[in-house]
């Protein structure tokens, strides 16, 4: 089974974002964010239920006032204002019961939204292709399933039924005051333009405050995860302060960013406050007016009560709570959005490489595995934007050959040569731009990924070991394998005597991608891991190349025996790995240069002659392979 790709630290999505992307509302975006609600909707519908309660208790609670100062205070009715003080008690009461279930509910509503979203995330992470994941930062990617996630959480738990009560309590609440002095209510909604003038003004600026803190925080999580994922490198190389130095600067890149939203935000909240308190002093100055001139009323409609005045400046309090709430709700909003725009970019991504919908399962290889005129370019390197405008780079040109079933067939040539990028191939991971990969004659992009990944097992020069311990690494391909097989399956690469030596044997945790173990530990698990699986192909990508002679004299006993009978694809630079393989395959700039065994390839391909005296210079001394070849013996060339 397929070993999963390592981190990448590659580049991030850079497209550049449409002009209505900085608007002050996205209806599409938002109305993205409201489909993911859609399973919840009767959650939010009683969410929202409980919140119209609150809005008119609080609208009930100034009129209370009223009736106990006109109808009970004034006409000295003693009952009364006890009977409105009990009315107001138990308003209270059901606000206060209404405000603890509505958040509540609200708040599991929001996080099983957000686990989907999450899981959502993961599936589509794991399902796009390499090609997405060969550009990437690692960190960028953590950020989106964090952060970004979050932010949409605080626009679900607390911004969605938030804003539509507050918009339902504006609405209710200016109809009382209409309903209770037209005139005063008039002077109110004088105010409420400077409120949409200011929102106007200040809309976009926070929309890219708010875009700009969610990117940073992207950059600085990569970071952090790039400088931890490469600690040892850091200090191998002395490298710890100019690594500090660029944590500090990206670090207050995200500061800045930050500062700057606040900055906007602070200048906003303070207007509308101003607006609230213009409107305050108006609504009072002509209150008094009006209560001066009482006697002199030209019309009913004119006249105002003491009580009429309390309860219409308790209105407008409470007017300008949701008014205060919309506007710092806003920052909620646009950093939800900002997240959601970034969540969105990922669960909108394509795979290049996807499984065709007539996909058909592959039968257990039984002839060959055939390259049949494939040519294959790399994407351009860089960003969106820059695609398209840089040529993409050649890894193979017109490449035929066979890989016959029960024979090992080794990959040999120079970096570059186009060897890994046969694996990569071979995997799906990417498809020829010309040319097919068959399968027993079967394109294998009529073949459904399990069918075709599940046939072969792929052993790479860095291999990665997932956190757990030994034997769960081992297990990672057939995870219902029995403590038996696994401990089969290592002593068949010669690892079972090693892994008894570590502390807690095959139950000893690996650590993070294994660093716990040695460089050949990791490999003989990897190998081990590969064995388990059974497969019908097992492809060695440089497999020994980074282990000492010791271990890989251990490695090579033990893939004589797994080897003999299995076909088997074994890359390597070190030609004495492969000297003994059935047929050598020799690539060049992307090129099939030579085909055949060692000494057939001696005699008739220069590059492998070069590659072989290169590696081997005293052509008299005995092979460090030895069966079947001359009595020669190798001497390293450094």
């Amino acid at each position: 089974m397929m070993r999963g790709a390592g981190l990448r630290m590659g580049g991030g999505f850079g497209r550049p974002r449409p002009e209505e992307d900085v608007r002050i509302l996205n209806p599409r975006l938002m109305a993205r964010l409201l489909l993911l609600m859609v399973p919840y909707r009767w959650q939010l519908a009683l969410g929202l239920s409980l919140m119209i309660v609150l809005a008119a208790c609080g609208m009930a609670g100034p009129y209370m006032f009223k009736l106990a100062i006109d109808e009970g205070i004034q006409r000295h009715h003693a009952p009364m204002v006890v009977w409105t003080g009990v009315a107001y008690l138990v308003i209270s009461l059901v606000e206060f019961l209404c405000r603890c279930s509505q958040g509540n509910l609200l708040a599991r509503t929001a996080q099983t939204a957000i686990l989907d979203v999450r899981h959502r995330l993961a599936r589509q992470y794991q399902a796009l292709d390499l090609a997405f994941h060969d550009r990437q930062v690692v960190g960028v990617l953590i950020s989106r399933a964090t952060s970004d996630v979050e932010a949409v959480n605080e626009f679900v738990a607390s911004g969605l039924v938030s804003a539509i009560t507050d918009l339902l309590t504006l609405v209710g609440i200016l109809a009382t005051m209409f309903v209770l002095h037209a005139r005063l209510a008039a002077v109110v909604c004088l105010f409420l333009p400077l409120f949409v003038l200011g929102l106007l003004r200040f809309g976009r600026r926070i929309r890219r405050a708010f875009l700009a803190v969610r990117e940073k925080v992207g950059v600085l999580t990569g970071t952090v995860a790039e400088q931890i994922a490469g600690v040892r490198v850091i200090r191998a190389f002395v490298q710890e302060a100019r690594m500090a130095a660029r944590f500090r600067a990206v670090n207050q890149d995200n500061a800045d960013a930050n500062i700057t939203a606040t900055r906007v935000m602070a200048q906003f909240v303070p207007l509308v406050e101003a607006i609230a308190v213009l409107a305050l002093v108006a609504v009072m100055w002509c209150s008094g007016r009006l209560l001066a001139a009482d006697g002199t009323a030209s019309n009913a409609a004119e006249a105002v009560t003491l009580g009429t005045v309390t309860a219409f400046i308790g209105y407008l309090n409470r007017l300008f709570v949701p008014v205060r709430n919309l506007s710092r709700l806003y920052s909620t909003v646009q950093s939800a959005f900002a997240g959601a725009e970034r969540v969105f970019e990922i669960l909108d991504e394509r795979p290049s490489v996807a499984e065709a919908l007539d996909a058909q399962p592959l039968a257990p290889l039984s002839s060959e595995v055939r390259f049949e005129s494939v040519s294959f370019a790399y994407p351009s390197a860089g960003d969106e934007a820059s695609r398209g405008t840089q040529a993409p780079r050649q890894a193979l040109s017109d490449v035929s050959f066979a890989l016959a079933v029960g024979q090992r067939t080794a990959l040999v040539g120079p970096t570059g040569a186009g060897k890994s990028t046969v694996v990569k191939l071979l995997s799906r991971f990417y498809d020829p731009q010309q040319g097919r990969v068959l399968f027993d004659g079967v394109d294998v992009r009529r073949a459904t990924f399990r069918s075709l990944r599940g046939q072969m097992a792929v052993v790479l020069q860095e291999t990665y070991l997932f956190s757990g311990t030994v034997a769960e690494n081992i297990r990672y391909g057939r995870p219902e394998a029995t403590d038996e097989e696994i401990e089969a399956a290592a002593r068949a690469v010669s690892a079972h005597e090693f892994i008894l030596r570590l502390p807690q044997g095959y139950a000893t945790p690996v650590g993070g991608d294994g660093v716990a173990l040695s460089t050949g530990l990791r490999q003989l698990v990897a190998f081990a891991r590969a064995i388990l699986c059974n497969p019908r192909l097992l492809i060695l990508d440089e497999a020994t190349s980074s282990v000492d002679v010791c271990t890989e004299r251990v490695i090579r006993h033990a893939l004589r025996q797994l080897l003999a009978g299995r076909t088997a694809l074994i890359i390597a630079h070190r030609l004495s790995t492969v000297m003994d393989s059935d047929r050598i395959l020799v690539l060049d700039g992307g090129r099939l240069v030579g085909e055949g065994t060692h000494e057939e390839l001696l005699a008739t391909c220069p590059l492998y002659g070069r590659l072989y005296a290169l590696q081997f210079r005293d052509a008299d001394v005995r092979l460090a392979a030895g069966e079947g070849h001359p009595s020669r013996r190798p001497r390293r060339s450094g």
